[in-house]
Order: C-alpha cells, then sequence, then structure tokens
C-alpha cells in the first residue's frame, strides 16, 4: 500500500505499527479482517476457539441437515486466508484488561492491542427445567449441527422448543428428513414475538400442512429420561406429555460478554455502541450480534441477530479502528434483512419489523395475489419501516424502496392493496 491518506481519513502502509486485535472469526471478524487488511498493512491478530476456518452458520438448520453428502459451507478458502496475513490464536478470550490493552487467552498468554474489535456473537441459552443426562441439541456451531445431523437420520420422534427462526427451520428440515416432528412455545405462534400475530397464524398454517404437531402457548416445565421406547419426555405446562427421541432448543441467545466483565465497556444490551460500532472505550469496537447500536428507526438501540447484519458491521467496525479520526460518516449500515425458505415457502423480512396483535394499527397483514402467500407491513410514526412476505420476495423488494423515501402509511397500504388486486 502506498501510505497516502486517503479521501476517508485512512492511512494505509504507514509505520505506524499498530496491532488490531479481533476477538470472534464468524461472518463479522472475517469481513472486519478483510476490511482491515484492504485498509492497512499493520498487524491484525484474530482470536476464534472454533477450529474450522469461518463458515456459513446460516446454512447449519437448514441446508447442513437435510444434504446428502456434508456440504461445504465454508466462506473463504486457506489460501484467502494465508493471503491476508493475520496471526490466529485458536484460543478463547477470558478477559479484557482496558487500562493495559490486554486480551487475556485461554491458553494463559495474552495479547496487547492498539484498536480491538469485539465480534464473540451470541450463546444459547436453555430456559427450560431438564434433567443434567438429557441430551438437548442446539445449533449455533459446526460441531452442533454436525451431532443434530447424524441423530436425525436416525430418529422416529423430534421435539423442537422455540417457535423463532432456527426452531422453525430445524422443524422443517426434521419434516423433511421424514421425522414425525413437535414444536412447542409459550407465546401463541410461531415469530410472534418478531412479526405480529397475523403473520404468526400463517406460519402456523404451514407447519400443520406439513404435518407438524404445534404446541404454542404451552411451556416447558420439565424435560427428562423417558420410558419404554422413547428417550425423553417433555412435560408441557398444560399436563401434556411430548415423547421424543432427540430434542432441540430454539430458544434464544444471550450476547457473549462474560469475559468483558469489570473492563468498563458498557455490557448493558449486549456491548453498547455508537453510530461508528465504538464502544464506551474510544479504542474498543464491536459488531456483529453482540453489538447494539443507535441503528432503530427513531435512533434507538437495536441488537440484530442477522448474518448480513454482522457481515455489513464488520467492514463498518474495521473502518472505525482503522480511521486516525472516525467520523461515523464513513459506513452506513445496510436495510436490516433475512430470508429463509420453511417447508418449501420463501419468507423476506426486510427493514424494522416487530409483534402485534390482530388489528394492531402499525401492522398490515394483506393475503398475496391469487390467494398466494402473504405480504405484511410494519410502521412507525406513519411511515412505513418494514415488512415481512411469504412467497412474496418481488413486492418485498420494491417495499422496501420506500423506507425513509417520506412515503405515508395509508401510501404504502394503498400500493400493496393495488398490487394484491391487479397482479
Amino acid at each position: 500500500m502506498s501510505g497516502q491518506r486517503d479521501k476517508s481519513g485512512l492511512v494505509g502502509g504507514h509505520d505506524m505499527n499498530r496491532t488490531f486485535v479481533i476477538v470472534g472469526g464468524s461472518i463479522a471478524g472475517l469481513t472486519a479482517a478483510e476490511k482491515l487488511r484492504e485498509l492497512t498493512d499493520e498487524r491484525i491478530v484474530l482470536v476464534e476457539p472454533d477450529p474450522m476456518r469461518a463458515y456459513d452458520k446460516t446454512a447449519l438448520s437448514k441446508d447442513l441437515l437435510i444434504a446428502d453428502e456434508m456440504p461445504d459451507i465454508f466462506l473463504r478458502s486457506a489460501a484467502h486466508l494465508d493471503e491476508l496475513r493475520i496471526e490466529v490464536r485458536k484460543v478463547s478470550a477470558v478477559a479484557l484488561d482496558a487500562t493495559g490493552r490486554v486480551v487475556r487467552l485461554s491458553d494463559g498468554s495474552s495479547v496487547s492491542y492498539d484498536r480491538l474489535l469485539i465480534a464473540t456473537g451470541a450463546s444459547p441459552v436453555i430456559p427450560f427445567p431438564h434433567e443434567a443426562d438429557t441430551t438437548i441439541h442446539v445449533v449455533r456451531t459446526h460441531a452442533d449441527a454436525e451431532g443434530l445431523r447424524s441423530e436425525l437420520r436416525d430418529a422416529r420422534r423430534a421435539v423442537v422448543i422455540g417457535g423463532g427462526l432456527i426452531g422453525c427451520e430445524v422443524v422443517s428440515a426434521a419434516r423433511h428428513l421424514g421425522v414425525e416432528t413437535d414444536i412447542v412455545d409459550s407465546l401463541p405462534g410461531p415469530f410472534q414475538r418478531m412479526l405480529g400475530a397475523a403473520f404468526s397464524q400463517y406460519i402456523e398454517k404451514l407447519q400443520i400442512d406439513a404435518d407438524i404437531a404445534t404446541y404454542y402457548g404451552r411451556g416447558v416445565v420439565d424435560v427428562r429420561r423417558g420410558i419404554g421406547d422413547h428417550r425423553f419426555d417433555v412435560e408441557l405446562s398444560t399436563g401434556e406429555i411430548l415423547h421424543a427421541d432427540i430434542i432441540v432448543a430454539g430458544t434464544g441467545v444471550r450476547p457473549e460478554t462474560g469475559w468483558l466483565q469489570g473492563s468498563g465497556v458498557d455490557t448493558s444490551l449486549g456491548v453498547v455502541c455508537d453510530s461508528r460500532l465504538s464502544t464506551s472505550l474510544s479504542d474498543v469496537f464491536a459488531a456483529g450480534d453482540v453489538a447494539s447500536w443507535p441503528g432503530g428507526p427513531g435512533g434507538e438501540l437495536i441488537r440484530l441477530e442477522h448474518w448480513a447484519n454482522a457481515a455489513e458491521q464488520g467492514v463498518g467496525a474495521a473502518i472505525s479502528m482503522a480511521s486516525e479520526k472516525p467520523t461515523g460518516d464513513d459506513w452506513t449500515p445496510g436495510m436490516p434483512h433475512f430470508m429463509t425458505t420453511i417447508h418449501s415457502h420463501r419468507l423476506t423480512v426486510l427493514g424494522h419489523v416487530h409483534g402485534g396483535e390482530i388489528g394492531d394499527p402499525t401492522i398490515h397483514v394483506a393475503v398475496g395475489p391469487n390467494e398466494r402467500g402473504l405480504i405484511a407491513l410494519y410502521g412507525s410514526a406513519d411511515r412505513l419501516v418494514g415488512c415481512a412476505t411469504v412467497d412474496q420476495a418481488r413486492i418485498a423488494v420494491r417495499l422496501s424502496g420506500l423506507f425513509g423515501r417520506g412515503n405515508s402509511w395509508t401510501e404504502s397500504v394503498s400500493i400493496v392493496e393495488n398490487h394484491c388486486r391487479i397482479n
């Protein structure tokens, strides 16, 4: 690199000899490392305990479970990573000494930094009672998914606890493999908290049509060893007992911030950041599932667990880290979005969505043209801020172009209603 300062104020190839440390080597850490190497020739250290190189975690609860052959889900080749000239430490971070600018590692060693990126993501939580000798699968790592994949091929019946994204994807995969499947959630329906009651009812119908037994509005009070020819019993708050050969929990995650205790980093909502992804410590940044930042429709703090968001934030954090005087104007976050396939139906979510009961004036739901699919709009302050669709991705993309353009809520609803009548 030339060492010249570009118009963003970034410096490359200089002799400052800074060390950039990235804790977390999944998509946010990977894109941060790549962007840093593009911006500077200085030292980059990546701390990541997973023995595998970075892989596509969105495939863990879908493609990897159902494929006949183990798919290649690595994000980059080993040769590409070698070209980045990054020092990789296959250990965990256990503590941060912010005063000394030192990250302490699980093998007893430590690494000093000039700029630090926290990209540790989040870890699954199992909030329901269960006996110590029961095996409850979660899906967060490649090893998790491999274990679940192996057991699903021999299972007769699965119980999936949690009606969010991971739970619904695993249920879809299990039925694809011919496993009799129950899904349980204390909420009234799937995606209820994220997308609202009307959308939730539509997804539950897709599950019922796929011969899934749904147990919504019921909590789990115990998971224990079964008696007879089934491995486990799942007792619900209604007194019902479900039998299973395999149990999967998709019951949410917790930001991985325990190692930051006492460091001075604000972890009141994940790792709290400003618009340039800087934390309460000016030389420490965060990105991905662990980070909250003022990205809501009204500038409120939000924390997203979306793959695309993590990838974009890795780039944004790297720009801020490499800049001598980051302003927050050097990087603009993209629109929140994710897509998935459930029971052969395509779910697309764009922008800022929220839960709500049927009749909520900030949510408008319409059946798609020719009675196919579903379209939901989400508003805030009389403006369209998000949409979700089933099998209607084209209108979702069209609607996303209206976000932030001043279209009133009434105008946006009219566009959808016309679309459903004309097509």
